[in-house]
């Protein structure tokens, strides 16, 4: 698809790292690095954006003191089991009460690791994705904001991805937000 896409004019390529040093946070260093735009939209693998997800975010950022759109997550396959029905849940609770509820107060928001659009600028500003927590966006989210740059949720815009379908894999994730997150405070 990408070789296609280069034959259409489009300015697109796949970057690997023959290493894994920083995970996630090293790899969106190691993309930064190679991005030519304003804006860095950031999607885990298991997140499908719709075809106008762009279309609904970077209008946004007129606004030259925004650093992030945040939009919420939808669920692929949150009626696979009870137990993706209650993630499903829990995840909703976040995104439509807790980060709504703190956008709209114009209190600290954090991007959510995926479904997001980063000023370049912003990203740069605030010090860069540092590999020393294991929630790089929450990290990166205090101190971008704490340099002054706003951030914007929204909830009208959501983008599907994969719930976790077994409980090591629920205890898993939830045990890496945790962490990071105390390592962030």
């Amino acid at each position: 698809r990408v070789a296609t896409l280069r034959l259409e004019g489009v300015n697109i390529s796949v970057l690997h790292r023959d290493d894994r040093v920083g995970f996630k946070a090293g790899a969106l260093d190691h993309g930064l690095q190679h991005a030519s735009g304003d804006f860095i939209a950031i999607f885990d693998a298991d997140f499908v954006p719709t075809p106008h997800f762009l279309l609904q975010t970077i209008p946004y950022f007129q606004n030259e003191k925004l650093g992030v759109v945040q939009t919420r997550w939808g669920h692929i396959n949150q009626d696979f089991s009870v137990l993706t029905q209650l993630q499903a849940f829990g995840l909703d609770a976040h995104f439509s009460i807790e980060q709504t509820a703190r956008n709209a107060a114009g209190s600290y928001i954090n991007f959510n690791g995926t479904c997001g659009v980063w000023r370049k600028k912003c990203i740069e500003d605030a010090g860069g994705w540092s590999a020393d927590t294991l929630t790089e966006d929450l990290d990166l989210s205090y101190r971008a904001q704490l340099k002054g740059w706003s951030f914007k949720y929204l909830e009208d815009v959501s983008t599907p991805g994969e719930l976790p379908v077994i409980m090591a894999a629920v205890k898993s994730q939830q045990y890496r937000w945790n962490k990071g997150g105390a390592e962030t405070a």
